[in-house]
């Protein structure tokens, strides 16, 4: 059975598209047989990088950090994970702080083994975002960083399912013809990687396709 730790970087409240378009996606990966798990980062405690990294033996493998807060019980929720999928909005800026932190405490699973032997992945990384920018190249440094991060701590970068515009998308009913396209894509995305471990290209363009109403939407609003 293939395991998928879903790390949301958001509030469902805040962000109904984004929880939307992830719930799709988990759904399709279900329907496959896949074994989800949520990992919701405002629910846990997670310091800034200390950046102690004299400290750290790559070779061990303890995957433990010498800050003793809420990482040091994720970090074990990552290594029995298939897939990792990163759930959060995205600004020119970053602004997600429980994100950052987040990330930048990964140097305990920086094996030595990764750096030696760059052809062997211990797992895949799927990046779902939505953002209120219209442009979808608004995402291109953020996706390039993730490939970078992937390639850092061995595993493969699956693909990125990025919605841009989403502040038009919240105005439209889920019923909406080209709503119901997008949650469809993000649903045959999660069968797909389970199925085949990889998205299609067909599939991240459904999800980031340009909607018709968004002149409508923002004229009258």
């Amino acid at each position: 059975m293939i395991k998928i730790l879903a790390i949301n970087g958001f509030h469902d409240d805040k962000e109904p598209a984004l929880h939307t378009i992830l719930n799709s996606f988990l759904d399709g990966a279900i329907e496959k047989g896949a074994q989800i798990k949520n990992l919701n980062l405002n629910e846990y405690s997670i310091k800034p990088c200390l950046g102690c990294f004299e400290k750290i033996d790559f070779a061990s493998k303890s995957d433990q950090c010498y800050q003793d807060d809420d990482m040091n019980r994720i970090y074990p929720e990552l290594n029995n994970s298939d897939i990792w999928v990163f759930t959060f909005p995205y600004t020119f800026c970053g602004g997600n702080k429980d994100l950052f932190n987040f990330l930048d405490r990964f140097e305990p699973l920086l094996h030595i083994d990764n750096i030696t032997t760059r052809n062997i992945s211990r797992g895949k990384v799927v990046v779902i975002s939505t953002c209120s920018f219209w442009d979808e190249a608004t995402y291109y440094p953020m996706v390039e960083q993730f490939k970078d991060f992937c390639a850092l701590y061995g595993m493969d970068f699956a693909g990125a399912l990025v919605r841009p515009d989403t502040r038009m998308l919240n105005h439209l009913s889920s019923d909406n013809e080209e709503v119901s396209g997008i949650l469809q894509a993000a649903r045959k995305a999660g069968a797909h990687i389970i199925e085949h471990s990889e998205i299609p290209d067909v599939l991240v363009d459904g999800i980031r396709q340009d909607l018709k109403e968004r002149k409508q939407i923002y004229i009258h609003n």
